[in-house]
């Protein structure tokens, strides 16, 4: 079965309905959340050591 419309209005029945969860998801890329959590994680990783967006020292394939 082929997916069509909005993929948000296929969220389970416990979410909120798919206009929330997307103005919350706005809300966040706007406020470049998702980029500063990704930051933290890979710094994190990298035991405190600043990286830089090229550097992938701190990232590991096996994990």
């Amino acid at each position: 079965m082929e997916p069509h419309g909005n993929p948000l209005e296929y969220l389970p029945h416990d979410f909120p309905n798919h206009g929330t969860v997307y103005a919350n998801y706005a809300v966040w890329r706007d406020e470049r959340i998702f980029g500063k959590f990704n930051h933290d994680l890979v710094l994190e990783r990298s035991g405190g050591v600043p990286v830089g967006p090229d550097d992938t020292s701190a990232v590991s394939s096996t994990g």
